[in-house]
This record gives C-alpha cells, structure tokens and sequence, in this order.
C-alpha cells in the first residue's frame, strides 16, 4: 500500500497560473516511490499533473 502524498506548494502555485484555483487535489501517483502525480481540480475541470525528481 502506497502513502499518499501531499501536494507540493510550487506544484500548486505552478498549476494554479494554468487552471486557476485548486479546488481539491488527490494523489493519483502509481505505486511505486518515484511515481508523483496528483489530479487536481480547478474551475475547468481536472487536470493531471506530475512532479520530477526534483522541484524547482
């Protein structure tokens, strides 16, 4: 069983430019340690966004 993991404040910010506010986010990354993606829901719909290695 995977642990869910919280959304990165840069990853919000970032998505937050292209959707506008994030209405709910969930952890929908594959389970394995390096899978981060998370499907976020904005005022147009949701929009899925994965992170690297490493945010800048």
């Amino acid at each position: 069983m995977s642990r869910t993991k919280p959304l990165p404040a840069a990853l919000q910010r970032w998505a937050e430019q292209r959707i506008g506010p994030v209405v709910s986010a969930r952890d929908a990354s594959r389970d394995w340690d390096r899978s981060r993606v998370w499907a976020l829901e904005g005022g147009r719909g949701v929009h899925h966004y994965g992170a690297g290695p490493t945010l800048r």
